[in-house]
């Protein structure tokens, strides 16, 4: 067996085991959920706390390219940054038409005629039904 081939297929079964791993994480995860569930468990706290700093933006790239920790700077590029997206022309030009098909006349008939007193009680007994 040459070199090449021991690589590829060391590194199929490394990616095999790996995704073994993963498999056995997310089964021991889930069982732990199923045990405890959302009852008030320092589990439940340790997962949501977690999943809190993992989404947390502690940092970010301002438009000099300099990085910022300061979080009211942080949210102060943010919002600049998407005032600017929302301003752009681009977003002015954007268009719809040949999206949807278009109404006949009887379709636009149907739709503006008025509802009868009767229709709403004939609805209510078939929904029932």
């Amino acid at each position: 067996m040459s070199l090449q081939n021991l690589e590829i297929s060391l590194k199929q079964e490394l990616a095999e085991v790996l995704k073994q791993e993963e498999s056995l994480w997310f089964q021991r995860s889930r069982t732990e959920w199923i045990l405890d569930g959302d009852r008030n468990t320092k589990h439940y706290h340790r997962v949501t706390k977690s999943r809190e700093r993992r989404k947390k933006c502690f940092m970010i790239k301002l438009g000099n390219g300099q990085w910022c920790l300061d979080p009211s700077l942080i949210r102060e590029e943010v919002v600049t940054y998407f005032k600017e997206v929302f301003r752009s022309t681009a977003v002015s030009n954007w268009t719809v038409r040949g999206c949807f098909a278009t109404l006949t006349s009887v379709d636009e008939t149907t739709l503006l005629m008025t509802i009868q007193d009767e229709e709403p009680s004939s609805v209510n007994r078939l929904i029932q039904n």
